[in-house]
């Protein structure tokens, strides 16, 4: 606000110079706030004015801005030549600050590019500029980078030396922030070093600075490294408990990166508390949330490949330009020379005098190609520089789109989360149970349900494919939550046959299928065990539910009909059948997702008779390594099997449950 104010008053007196000045500060305060294409334009805007009254040090100043946009944004190698650029300038004006400065961030480029000898040779050289300036606290940034390289590098005791060294040179309030960084990463290294009570004590001196200034992603991202510390000293409540607040912060604010590393910790707290269900569910958000940061960084990288080749070419048409201006001015410079050295003479001079003025019109002719040129060359980098905002301002909108949409499915996810029963609730009702759920995407089309009927003694438990999955498979799966609760727990219906013939009527009236050509519905087994009459119920839609006794396997197989869909018969009904309890009867209930899956060398289907197999040969095993086994062996079939890693994409969601009556 008080920057808009302040371009207002220099657009009023009309001086150009402070509108360069405060327009470049209005970029400051855009950066400040992410808005990356707003901030580049300002700096492009007083770059020009600085550029047109020839304040060299102020346009190499905004050439470091510039540069510094593109580097925020992944851009590295187009962040270099900008800064290069600002860097001749410092070295014509021998600006040492400035040199300093650009040295800097040069640096941090080879560094992010991997390249440590690079980046220690610029932030030594930043270092020796500002030793000179005797400004202790400028000094202390260079130590700072310099230390960056060293735990690169896990040289800890050199890294350990330039810190103290930055630290004791820290003393305005404004280098706050600089001493949390400091302070972090000697938590690092101490951490590394299993001196985790030091780690501590130096993480939550970082802490307690990022929270005076709400940096919400820093303390979110020392929230872990306390949870990862705590972890080494095997205190897996406390390591728990920072944990849960780094992903909190995260799931508020978007942190991707948070995220995934809560994601792992939290799957290594459960692994070793042998909660293995919830490690495996943590796992799978990990792997989840691993690919989309994997995916991010492609678009990234293809964005930087396409704005580096427009600069390029752009660049390569402006050397060939210089190349022949350079040409035709050494050609001039030789003519001339040839002329002062013809000896006197009248004739001689009429001929010189001739030569010259031919060589004159020669000279203008070249001079207004190379001025028709060089505003050809403007035209193109004006040109150019619109292509780079647009490319940024597409990122940036691609990236807030995909933030809504991603946003919106993850609320999805936690409503369909919430809408089904916690794994463990089935333990209040069985000997043993799992639920092995593994959606294809981050909602899904499978659901489970369960209910009990206090009343008949009886516990209902339904595994249900609806048609499609992801968001499609989703919003079936709702309705079809919404009327197993209304037939069970409102109606009090406990029988499974007319369950699903109420079912498939509800499914069809709220998708007005009588009269359009929505065919969606869902395939359904359900069980009503009886634990009175020691009989379990079943009716199942396109799907049957198995059965272990003795070692035998046998299958019971549902009617050749959906709920919902075409309805082509007048009345729908469903069969019920009877299954009598059995001593140690291991009970398996599933939808299609697991034996569909394409896998092996042959990437053929697991098929039906390889899934009966393996239950068969682990439905002795306790339930949780049954579910171990199971997603083990699903992830095993998955890959290649040809030692590449590669693995067949999921082709729908998987749904299993075990139970043990």
């Amino acid at each position: 606000e008080y920057a808009a104010q302040a371009l207002q008053l220099a657009l009023e007196k009309n001086d150009s110079i402070e509108i360069a000045i405060v327009t470049n500060y209005l970029g400051d305060c855009y950066f400040g706030r992410k808005a990356y294409s707003l901030a580049l334009d300002n700096y492009f805007k007083s770059y020009k004015i600085f550029q047109q009254f020839d304040r060299q040090k102020d346009v190499a100043f905004s050439l470091i801005d510039i540069g510094t946009i593109y580097f925020v944004q992944s851009l590295s190698s187009i962040a270099l030549g900008y800064f290069e650029s600002a860097k001749e300038i410092f070295d014509v004006l021998q600006d040492k600050e400035g040199l300093a400065l650009v040295y800097d961030k040069i640096g941090y480029v080879h560094l992010e590019q991997g390249e440590e000898d690079e980046a220690l040779k610029y932030f030594i050289n930043s270092h020796y500029f500002r030793k000179s300036l005797h400004d202790p606290e400028l000094l202390a940034l260079s130590n700072q980078n310099i230390a960056e390289v060293y735990l690169e590098r896990e040289e800890f005791e050199k890294a350990i030396s330039f810190l103290n060294d930055a630290l004791a040179n820290f003393k305005d309030d404004k280098y706050q922030v600089n001493i949390a960084d400091i302070e972090m990463k000697m938590g690092d290294i101490y951490n590394y070093d299993e001196k985790y009570i030091t780690a501590i004590i130096y993480y939550q001196n970082a802490l307690k600075i990022h929270k005076k200034f709400e940096h919400q992603h820093e303390i979110a991202l020392l929230n872990n490294r306390i949870a990862a510390t705590y972890f080494n000293q095997n205190n897996y409540s406390k390591s728990k408990e920072y944990c849960i607040t780094a992903l909190n912060i995260a799931y508020v604010y978007e942190y991707v990166d948070v995220k995934a590393v809560s994601y792992l910790l939290m799957a290594k707290i459960f692994e070793q508390t042998k909660k293995i269900k919830k490690a495996f569910e943590f796992q799978k958000r990990y792997a989840s949330i691993t690919d989309s940061i994997i995916e991010a960084k492609q678009i990234s990288q293809s964005a930087e490949m396409q704005v580096s080749y427009e600069i390029q070419q752009q660049e390569t048409e402006i050397e060939i330009l210089t190349k022949d201006k350079e040409l035709n001015n050494a050609t001039i410079a030789k003519q001339q020379a040839m002329g002062i050295a013809i000896g006197g003479g009248a004739i001689f001079l009429l001929f010189f005098a001739i030569f010259l003025y031919r060589s004159n019109l020669h000279k203008q002719r070249t001079n207004k190609i190379l001025i028709q040129q060089k505003k050809d060359i403007e035209d193109k980098n004006v040109e150019l520089e619109i292509q780079q905002k647009a490319i940024i301002e597409q990122n940036e909108k691609i990236q807030k789109i995909n933030e809504k949409i991603t946003g919106s499915i993850s609320y999805a996810s936690r409503i369909q989360k919430a809408m089904l029963p916690k794994p463990e609730a089935f333990n209040d009702y069985f000997k043993e149970s799992f639920v092995f759920f593994k959606p294809r995407e981050k909602v899904s089309g499978d659901f489970y349900w369960l209910s009990k009927s206090d009343e008949e003694e009886k516990v209902i438990v339904a595994a249900v494919d609806c048609t499609g999955h992801g968001v499609p498979g989703a919003l079936m799966s709702m309705i079809g939550n919404s009327y197993l609760d209304q037939i069970v727990n409102n109606q009090l219906i406990t029988a499974p046959d007319m369950i699903l013939n109420l079912l498939h009527i509800n499914v069809r009236l709220s998708l007005n299928q009588e009269k359009n050509q929505v065919h969606d519905g869902m395939d359904i087994t359900i069980c009503a065990i009886d634990y009175k009459n020691s009989i379990i119920e079943f009716a199942g839609a396109r799907n049957s539910i198995y059965y272990i006794v003795n070692d035998e396997l046998t299958q019971i197989r549902g009617d050749v009909m959906d709920i919902g869909g075409v309805q082509r018969e007048k009345e729908r009904k469903f069969s019920k059948q009877i299954i009598p309890f059995q001593k140690d009867m291991v009970l398996y209930m599933f939808s299609d997702g697991y034996q569909d899956q394409f896998g092996g060398k042959s990437r053929q289907k697991y098929m039906r008779k390889q899934f009966k197999d393996y239950l068969l040969k682990i439905h002795k095993l306790p339930m949780d390594e049954q579910y171990y086994l199971l997603d083990q062996n699903f992830e095993e079939w998955r890959d290649y099997g040809d030692g590449s890693g590669n693995k067949c994409d999921q082709i729908d969601d998987v749904l299993v449950i075990g139970l043990k009556l």
